[in-house]
């Protein structure tokens, strides 16, 4: 039948089953959130992220940390993960502004690094379309900073 349509001047869209578009957006959510392993477990139909090299630790913290996140569609995993990475970043970070762009435009954070002296602070705004890539580029820059303050 596809071919004769394809023929006639027809569209031909080839389906995709719902195992592959699954794995596909297993392998998307991984790209975006480096360091969590995701998963989705077909018996239960839940979406799940744990943090890779970490021990389990399923303790409620005070501070909002979890080893593991889970929901049961890939939009509401990515929104526990975005979660997750503020966390991360006010816990690396204390007093690091975190926003997501309203248009779409993907996420912000302004942070102010004080020097070891007190003085000279810096102010850094760093944009980046997933919230994992503003984690990245804040710690690339304290790495930087730090071996800055280092040089005599």
């Amino acid at each position: 039948m596809s071919g004769s349509a394809g023929r006639a001047g027809g569209t031909v869209t080839p389906l995709r089953v719902p195992a592959q578009v699954i794995r596909e957006r297993v392998r998307e959510i991984g790209a975006s959130f480096p360091g969590w392993k995701i998963y989705h477990e077909t018996r239960s139909d839940t979406w799940n992220a744990w943090r890779e090299g970490e021990e389990p630790d399923f303790r409620h913290s005070a501070s909002g940390r979890r080893f593991m996140v889970s929901t049961y569609d890939a939009y509401g995993l990515v929104d526990l993960l975005e979660r997750q990475v503020a966390v991360d970043i006010g816990l690396e970070f204390p007093g690091c502004h975190m926003r997501r762009a309203h248009s779409g435009g993907g996420w912000y954070a302004v942070y102010g690094d004080q020097a070891d002296d007190g003085e000279d602070a810096t102010v850094w705004l760093v944009h980046a379309p997933a919230i994992g890539g503003v984690h990245a580029a804040l710690r690339a820059l304290s790495d930087e900073a730090a071996c800055q303050r280092r040089r005599p």
